[in-house]
């Protein structure tokens, strides 16, 4: 028997709407998952050790073979 993809679809969609139905609360609440505003906190420490950002234009090519580029075009 095949299945079609819409059908294959709303099974998944179903299925997993079945599972937090019977959760006692909301699986994302639970203490094991922390909010992404603790994740980003852990990030924010003052360490000396960091190395430093690097400058705006470190990644571009020089303004001349931008022009350049667009001349030939």
């Amino acid at each position: 028997m095949r299945i079609s993809r819409r059908n294959f679809m709303k099974g998944i969609g179903l299925g997993l709407s079945g599972l937090g139905l019977g959760a006692s609360k909301p699986v994302l609440s639970s203490p094991s998952f922390p909010s992404p505003s603790q994740k980003s906190e852990k990030l924010l420490v003052k360490d000396p050790a960091h190395p430093k950002p690097a400058p705006l234009n470190y990644d571009r090519l020089p303004l001349a073979w931008y022009k350049n580029t667009v001349k030939r075009l």
